[in-house]
C-alpha cells in the first residue's frame, strides 16, 4: 500500500464515535467520557452535528468567567445543566480524505484537540490529536497499518470508539442537511459560533 493512502483520515480516525444529543444532561456526558476514556463527543440533532463537547467543557472550573450562573450549577446539580449550554458550536471538521498534515494543521491553528469527520454531511468518525501522532509513530516504525472498512474497523493501533445507542440513524437517517459536509477541508460547519472551542 502507497504511504500516501496511509496518511489520510480514513486511516486513523475512529469509527462510530459516542455522541450525545443537546439535550443531554451535563452529568451524561461526564459518564460516557469517564467510561470510555475520551475526552471528545460530538453532538448530533436528528442525525445532523451541532456541536462537540470536550473533558474541559464540563467542568465548572474550566467555564469562561462570562457564564458565572452555569458554572455554579455545574458545581452543584451537573444533571441539570443541558450539553447546549457548554458544548462548542463553531465546529471544525476533517473528511474522510483530508491527509493527516492537513488534519494536524487545522488542530494546531484552532487550537483543538479533536475534529469530527463528516462525509456528504454524516458522521463517519472522529480523529484526535493523539490518534495523528499515533499513526505517524506506526509509519515511522515500519507498522503495518490495515485498512478500515465495514468488516474491521480497526485504525492503526488504536481500539475504536463503540457506537451510542442513541446515534444508529447517524446513517439511515441523517438526511437534508448538507452544508456540514460541504463545510470540510478546515472550514468550520454553519451551526453557529457562540464561542470558540479549546482543547
Amino acid at each position: 500500500m502507497k504511504v500516501d493512502n496511509l496518511l489520510l483520515v480514513k486511516r486513523a480516525m475512529k469509527f462510530m464515535p459516542w455522541t450525545v444529543q443537546p439535550s443531554d444532561s451535563v452529568a451524561h456526558a461526564r459518564t460516557l467520557l469517564d467510561e470510555y476514556r475520551i475526552t471528545h463527543l460530538p453532538v448530533l440533532l436528528k442525525g445532523q452535528l451541532v456541536g462537540i463537547v470536550s473533558t474541559r467543557d464540563l467542568h465548572a472550573s474550566k467555564l469562561s468567567r462570562s457564564v458565572p450562573a452555569i458554572k455554579r450549577v455545574l458545581e452543584t446539580r451537573p444533571d441539570r445543566v443541558t450539553v447546549a449550554s457548554v458544548m462548542t458550536t463553531n465546529v471544525h471538521i476533517a473528511t474522510p480524505s483530508d491527509t493527516l498534515g492537513h488534519a494536524a494543521s487545522i488542530m494546531r491553528r484552532e487550537h483543538v484537540g479533536a475534529l469530527p469527520v463528516v462525509e456528504e454531511a454524516h458522521l463517519r468518525g472522529i480523529i484526535t490529536r493523539s490518534d495523528i501522532i499515533a499513526a505517524f509513530l506506526a509509519l515511522g516504525a515500519g507498522n503495518t497499518m490495515k485498512p478500515a472498512d465495514s468488516r474491521d474497523r480497526r485504525a492503526f493501533i488504536r481500539t475504536p470508539y463503540r457506537r451510542a445507542k442513541r446515534s444508529h440513524d447517524i446513517h439511515a437517517h441523517g438526511r437534508g442537511n448538507h452544508q456540514v459536509g460541504q463545510a470540510g477541508r478546515g472550514q468550520t460547519s454553519p451551526v453557529g459560533a457562540r464561542r470558540t472551542y479549546k482543547a
